[in-house]
C-alpha cells in the first residue's frame, strides 16, 4: 500500500511540474510578441535593449538543468572553446530535442 501512495504522489508530481512549464513556455511566449511589437514601434535606444531581452527568453527551455548546459555552450563558445561548446550543445539536444535554441547552439 506505501508504495502505491509513494506512485501516485510521483504521478500527482510530474504531471504539475509539466503544468508549470507549459504555462511557463505560454507565458514566455506572450513577453516575446510583446518584444517582438514593441521592437517594431521603437526608436534606435530601446532596439538593443529589446533585443537583448528576446535572446534572453529564447535561451530559457524551462529546465534548469538544461538551461545550465545551454549556458555553459554559451560560455564555451564566447571563449573559443568550439569543441568544448559543441558537447554542451549536443547535451543540449538530447535532453531537450525541441528547444531550437540548443540545435542553433550547435550550429554555430
Amino acid at each position: 500500500m506505501e508504495s502505491f501512495r509513494t506512485t501516485i504522489k510521483c504521478l500527482v508530481a510530474s504531471g504539475f511540474i509539466s503544468v508549470c512549464a507549459t504555462l511557463c513556455s505560454a507565458d514566455r511566449s506572450d513577453q516575446i510578441k510583446l518584444l517582438y511589437n514593441e521592437l517594431a514601434t521603437s526608436d534606435a535606444e530601446k532596439f538593443a535593449a529589446i533585443e537583448r531581452e528576446i535572446k534572453l527568453l529564447w535561451s530559457l527551455s524551462g529546465s534548469p538543468g538544461v538551461d545550465f548546459l545551454y549556458r555553459r555552450g554559451e560560455n564555451s563558445f564566447q571563449a573559443q572553446r568550439f569543441d568544448v561548446a559543441a558537447q554542451h550543445f549536443s547535451a543540449v539536444i538530447e535532453m531537450a530535442p525541441k528547444f531550437a535554441s540548443g540545435w542553433h547552439g550547435r550550429a554555430r
